[in-house]
């Protein structure tokens, strides 16, 4: 035992340098940290270890996992406002700043999780909340500790709500579509260790794609150029579906549960409605009544499915209804207790583009939209479509967090993985929209499959793409999965749906595996593991180690020659490019470059709409640069034609994704006729 204690030792020494996994007692040599020393007492007033993780300056305790305390009784948030207070010193954390949070209490199949949501002078701090997850016996098992210590932002708002939501409408209205916003939020941005004061606006679009987006307008300064995010993911009666999907099933007559009323497919789950091939996806409430909802005075939805036309437009209404209803019951079967209210649903909208998604817009559930296809077979003919896209709403539902996750891909990629997930646990098939992902002209199947030996990290980035992309990324998480599925069944799918109650929405793929393994009952746990290692994720976070160089920032354009691309004149109307020559070494994949942009003086008629475009940014192994292979475009920016001449001051203050880079450029430019 002591031999055992001397190696542990030795070993967390060395992982704590790299802010990652520390069993038991840690950094036998040196001097610890006062959060090191702190969580080691605390292990001793317990009797036994737990796992902790150490923040990057080893200031604070970040995340500890196994029986972190003894029975709770009473309320759960005041036990865990006390739980975070009383350990304040190995959590690095105010008592003050605990007391002052937001709170929202879950509860799972056998568990209840608290998020504590930081605020300061009663705003809140975006971004992933802290969590405090009890067991069945009250007990603490895992805590996620995401307060940002010792900040004190200035708060006061010197831009005011009207000019804010101005500035988001002109951040969305490029292509002359109508905007409209939503009631916008005055929030603090998480931005590398800092926070800044922005307002938060969503904001809907017509006539263009994608249409929703979220929008950052500074609080402080106007010269700031807003960011804008994309936030689109993608009683009883009878009737005919099909149980997945023309490749994989006959019609079969089922009972559709669960309606209001027998005579709509309107029931306590979900709602259709069609746009009928005529109708674009809706972008306000006002939109939503144009769409029909099939009825029928007997409560029979049987449509034909059998002509030119893909048959009755309604099919694709009774498919919804009854695989979301569906995947509800079997998901609240596992202990899933949110989204009660109806999910929206809108098919053969005629958007013009192979494409279904969920959209966290226009209702507190969000909706789930497919749209009618051009090159593929019908979406509203494959259970897997809905499934898929009813997988982001429950995850969302679970852990707003990830899905405004920008600065990596592991959020969405997460997001999509899990959607892939739950298509294949419903169905026990790992083929993903065997029907509907088929290129009709030439039959070729374009889908894809739970049942893969895509690994990290080679496979996160796209081969043809050449950066990460979520979808494919998050073949590693649903391989994974269908690994743990041909082992030990649908254990597998309540496995996973547990772990993301205890996600606090900044894992990469070795955080989900570690939710996985904690949230499996104890005779799946080795599973769990043999089934992300045979993917890559084996062994502890290494996190994003890269080692980088910033060997400039500056203004690009579109150019003959490298030479050319580095830029100090630009007419009006012209693109800029704000370009990061940089040299890398050792970074893992799917991390972002991201950042502010000042222009000084600004007008509100210098710029449209700003574009933040992740695939440009994504931190690559080697050097580029506008003399060498490219260089990181983070922000694409378009001169108005009305922009006033003269010159002017940009400024960009830069972070690394998973790192903790920070940088900040100057550099001047001239507006010319």
């Amino acid at each position: 035992m002591k031999l055992l204690q001397i190696v542990v030792r030795k070993l967390g020494a060395v992982l704590t340098g790299l802010g990652v996994l520390v069993l038991g007692l840690s950094t036998a040599e040196g001097a610890a940290g006062r959060a090191d020393l702190a969580a080691q007492a605390y292990q001793s007033r317990l009797g036994h270890a737990f796992e902790y993780r150490l923040s990057a300056d080893g200031s604070r305790v970040t995340r500890a996992s196994g029986v972190l305390s003894d029975p709770t009784q009473g309320d759960r948030v005041d036990a865990a406002r006390r739980f975070f207070s009383e350990n304040g010193e190995m959590f690095g954390v105010d008592p003050d700043d605990v007391a002052r949070a937001g709170s929202r209490i879950l509860t799972s199949r056998n568990a209840v999780h608290v998020a504590l949501t930081q605020t300061i002078d009663g705003i809140r701090v975006m971004g992933p909340s802290s969590y405090v997850h009890y067991d069945g016996s009250g007990r603490v098992v895992l805590l996620q500790n995401n307060f940002v210590p010792g900040k004190h932002p200035e708060t006061e708002p010197k831009v005011n709500i009207e000019e804010a939501t101005s500035r988001a409408v002109r951040m969305c209205s490029e292509n002359g579509g109508t905007v409209t916003t939503s009631s916008p939020e005055l929030v603090l941005h998480r931005e590398g260790e800092e926070l800044r004061l922005v307002y938060r606006v969503p904001a809907q679009v017509a006539s263009t794609q994608p249409k929703y987006w979220l929008v950052l307008v500074d609080a402080l300064n106007p010269n700031v150029v807003p960011l804008r995010l994309n936030m689109v993911l993608e009683a009883t009666a009878k009737g005919t579906i099909y149980p997945e999907n023309p490749a994989a099933s006959s019609l079969t007559s089922v009972t559709f549960k669960n309606l209001k009323s027998p005579t709509s497919l309107s029931g306590a789950h979900v709602r259709t409605y069609n746009g009928n091939y005529q109708l674009s996806t809706p972008y306000s409430k006002e939109d939503v009544s144009k769409f029909t909802t099939a009825s029928d005075s007997n409560g029979d939805y049987t449509f034909p499915v059998n002509d030119s036309a893909w048959g009755d437009h309604r099919f694709g209404e009774a498919m919804a209804y009854y695989h979301i209803d569906r995947a509800y019951g079997i998901l609240a079967s596992m202990g899933f207790k949110e989204l009660r209210s109806q999910m929206p649903v809108f098919v053969n909208c005629a958007d013009g583009a192979d494409n279904a998604f969920y959209a966290r817009a226009i209702f507190d559930s969000g909706f789930i939209a497919t749209w009618v296809p051009l090159m593929l077979n019908p979406f509203a003919f494959d259970s897997d479509i809905f499934t898929h896209e009813y997988g982001h709403a429950v995850l969302d539902s679970i852990q707003p967090a990830l899905i405004e996750r920008s600065n990596d891909v592991y959020g969405a990629a997460y997001h999509e993985g899990w959607g892939d997930c739950v298509a294949a646990g419903l169905t026990g098939n790992p083929l993903g929209a065997e029907y509907a992902a088929i290129d009709r002209k030439v039959g070729v199947w374009m889908g894809r499959s739970a049942d893969n030996s895509n690994r990290y990290p080679g496979n996160v980035v796209h081969p043809m793409a050449g950066f990460s992309e979520p979808h494919y990324a998050g073949m590693i998480v649903s391989g994974a999965f269908w690994n743990l599925y041909k082992a030990i069944g649908t254990r597998a799918l309540q496995t996973f749906l547990d772990a993301n109650y205890l996600l606090d929405g900044t894992e990469n793929f070795f955080g989900i595996r570690d939710a996985a393994v904690q949230a499996a009952e104890e005779r799946d746990k080795d599973a769990v593991k043999r089934a992300f290692a045979a993917h890559g994720i084996s062994g502890p976070d290494r996190g994003n180690p890269a080692k980088v160089e910033i060997l400039d920032v500056y203004a690009s354009g579109s150019a003959n020659s490298r030479e050319e691309m580095k830029r100090s004149t630009f007419r009006r109307g012209e693109a800029i490019m704000v370009a990061i020559d940089a040299r890398i070494q050792g970074t893992a994949p799917g991390y972002y470059f991201y950042g502010n942009l000042t222009i000084t003086p600004n007008s509100e008629e210098i710029i449209t709409s700003p574009e933040f475009y992740p695939p440009s940014i994504e931190a690559v192994n080697g050097v580029r640069s506008h003399l060498k292979s490219f260089p990181y475009l983070v922000y694409f920016i378009g001169l108005n034609q009305r922009a006033p001449l003269g010159t002017y001051e940009l400024k960009f203050e830069g972070h690394l994704e998973g790192t903790k880079l920070a940088f900040t450029r100057s550099w001047k430019i001239t507006i010319v006729e």
